[in-house]
């Protein structure tokens, strides 16, 4: 997926033609964000990575609410930026895996305070 190995591989040996069918199940992330005074974290970039590749990002909202789609499952890093991208407020790792859509874990990030002129 992207470059990202989401499988171990697999030999297929064909002695004709054949048609073959490969399903990935992709899913859609939910991100519930906290600071660590139990309010929700608004304005958060929230990025997620697999196996040090890009896979998507989304910003909180006022709820501390993020959804990243096109997840796939496995071991998943997520890391939390101020709005701007330009600091790191920390990393989690999520496994993400099983029949269902939405994954949903609450990441607790610190508060941020702005920096007067």
């Amino acid at each position: 997926l992207g470059g990202i190995e989401v499988i171990e591989p697999l030999r297929i040996n064909v002695s004709s033609d054949i048609e073959l069918v490969l399903k990935l199940k992709i899913y859609k992330v939910l991100i519930n964000a906290r600071t660590l005074k139990g309010t929700p974290a608004q304005n958060i970039l929230l990025k997620a990575y697999a196996g040090g590749h890009y896979l998507s990002s989304a910003w909180t909202n006022s709820s501390g609410s993020a959804i990243l789609p096109g997840i796939p499952p496995g071991n998943i890093t997520l890391k939390a930026f101020t709005s701007d991208g330009e600091i790191e407020l920390g990393t989690w790792t999520v496994e993400v895996w099983g029949d269902i859509d939405v994954v949903d874990p609450e990441i607790v990030v610190p508060e941020v305070e702005r920096i007067g002129a």
